[in-house]
């Protein structure tokens, strides 16, 4: 017979791991906020502190979920395979790309060695990014091209309710049938006003959204007070943020090289592309996906959907055969990689590729295909 005392030991883990499950939930909502947090929870600041910082010891940070569609921008992934020449150049020049054309992060596929390249484009320029990069393949960087748009896109919210906090391992049962739907999704957000400043505001926020306006005013030289009216009545008063997320894979920024620190051999990202799709189809597939709680990033056009799944190493064999059931139906129109983490990288928004004065963001496709165009004769050359 089980002691009282050593049934209140064992349920103390639990009780606590539900506490955070309900504040990773709650943070989903609001943010890294914690007296609001505490107050929405009813509980004491100091105990809402103690589980932020066990995500924290984790690897885990907190940060905002942009809504691109108010900012004017779409989702474009390219899946771009490099000339023989240029491809041990090919994250240099898609770093560039990040700063000069919209590219948003990359992931290298396995074993392929082919890039899975995201970019958030202004609506207005899709056409002729697109175009920017054919040309670029004319000129003999990339051997081959295919893309796809999307009208909407989101961040998955962290299912808590699956995760041990404790141990720091997820607990899913593969063999009971998950409830298969698509989680609510609205469709793309109305456009909004937005300005450089509120650009600055986002691309600081994308590191690490618990970083403090104090800390954020040294970063850009703007003035507090310019910088608080901002944040207030534009970042959050405009909704430019979707929501929050806890990034659970234990990516930190690292603004050292504006891209991403990796916890490595810990999770398996599996990249899946759809392409020419009925909404049925897409819809099923959507509800297989949206069942996991390794759901991961997703978007969705009108015959198109992606989605980034992060799977734990050790359920990698379960998971490729849920995958190939979910893709069943579709398998002639759909394509999955396997990520290599170590050549995968996540960059800010832009701000100077917007123009304040015109309130627009901007895209000069001569004077990005000139700057290339340099670079690679740099590279032919081995200067």
């Amino acid at each position: 017979m089980v002691s009282e005392p050593a049934m209140r030991q064992a349920k103390k883990p639990r009780d606590i791991n539900t506490k955070i499950a309900e504040f990773v939930k709650m943070v989903n909502e609001v943010g890294p906020d914690i007296p609001q947090v505490a107050k929405r929870m009813g509980e004491h600041k100091e105990s809402v502190r103690y589980w932020f910082k066990k995500l924290i010891k984790q690897g885990m940070i907190i940060q905002p979920s942009v809504d691109f569609e108010k900012l004017g921008l779409a989702r474009v992934v390219t899946v771009a395979e490099f000339a023989p020449e240029y491809e041990g150049q090919a994250e240099p020049i898609l770093t560039a790309m990040s700063q000069l054309c919209y590219v948003q992060s990359f992931v290298k596929t396995l074993p392929e060695g082919r890039y899975v390249v995201k970019a958030t484009v202004p609506v207005e320029w899709t056409g002729q990014w697109i175009e920017m990069m054919r040309r670029l393949q004319d000129a003999g960087l990339f051997a081959s091209l295919e893309f796809a748009t999307f009208d909407w896109c989101r961040n998955a919210a962290m299912k808590s309710d699956y995760y041990d906090f404790e141990g720091g391992r997820w607990e899913f049962e593969w063999s009971v049938p998950a409830k298969v739907y698509p989680e609510a999704v609205e469709g793309p957000s109305p456009r909004a006003q937005v300005d450089s400043i509120d650009l600055e505001i986002i691309r600081a926020l994308q590191r690490d959204e618990t970083r403090p306006l104090s800390e954020i005013q040294k970063e850009t030289a703007i003035n507090y007070k310019t910088l608080s009216f901002h944040y207030r009545k534009h970042v959050l008063g405009r909704q430019l943020l979707k929501g929050h997320k806890v990034n659970w894979i234990g990516t930190g920024y690292n603004p050292e090289n504006d891209g991403g620190k990796h916890r490595r051999h810990t999770y398996q990202p599996i990249d899946i592309l759809l392409k020419e799709v009925t909404p049925s189809e897409k819809a099923t597939v959507m509800g297989m996906t949206n069942s996991l709680p390794f759901l991961w990033f997703e978007a969705s056009g009108r015959n198109s959907y992606y989605a980034q799944l992060v799977f734990p190493t050790e359920t990698i064999s379960e998971a490729m055969q849920f995958l190939a059931r979910a893709l069943l139906p579709v398998r002639d129109r759909a394509e999955w990689f396997m990520v290599d983490q170590k050549h995968s990288l996540s960059f800010g928004i832009e701000p100077r590729l917007y123009d304040n004065e015109a309130r627009r963001w901007t895209f000069n496709q001569s004077d990005v295909l000139s700057k290339f165009e340099q670079l690679l004769l740099r590279i032919r050359s081995g200067s």
